[in-house]
């Protein structure tokens, strides 16, 4: 079973926790096998080399831009190998557009849960719109079958009935 192979670019200045939460929801609600750099770079590893053959054999690119992101040397050289790859790019905004070569591509917002408010379906609604995103392009027909595999990945890996029967709705 192949699943999808998402690269979550960020600045580790303010989104660090936000990619892990990222991270989470597509393991969770998508089956995404996700890498972000802090925590899936093994000790002792070439951090440059990692990153690049990382972008290299993602399905897609997702960078979380913010202003500290786009600041970011890292950030702004990792969406240049994507590019330069041909990664499909699914910008996430924190709390700035797109810039840059990508600044013609529609973003979508990261998930804010207010105090009291249900993380579990706003963090399900978001993954849903990813997954039609990516779906739904018909530049990208050929992940169809990886999109689907990776749905059934989190189905059968699902911790409780609840985010199984979200999972199933996908599938459905």
């Amino acid at each position: 079973m192949q699943r999808i192979k998402a690269f979550i670019s960020y600045s580790s200045s303010d989104c660090n926790q936000k990619a892990g939460s990222l991270k989470e929801i597509f393991q969770k609600y998508l089956g995404f096998d996700s890498f972000i750099a802090h925590s899936d770079i093994p000790v002792g590893r070439n951090f440059n080399e990692m990153i690049i053959n990382q972008i290299k054999i993602s399905h897609v690119f997702i960078p979380l831009i913010s202003t500290d992101s786009e600041k970011s040397t890292f950030v702004n050289q990792e969406i240049g190998i994507a590019m330069g790859s041909g990664r499909p790019i699914v910008p996430i905004k924190i709390n700035n557009n797109p810039g840059g070569f990508i600044s013609h591509i529609q973003a979508m917002q990261f998930p804010i849960v207010e105090y009291g408010e249900n993380s579990t379906i706003i963090n399900s609604h978001f993954a849903s719109k990813i997954l039609f995103a990516l779906y739904k392009d018909a530049h990208l027909s050929s992940l169809r079958t990886v999109l689907f595999e990776s749905l059934l990945f989190a189905f059968s890996n699902s911790s409780s009935y609840y985010s199984a029967n979200i999972v199933g709705h996908y599938v459905a």
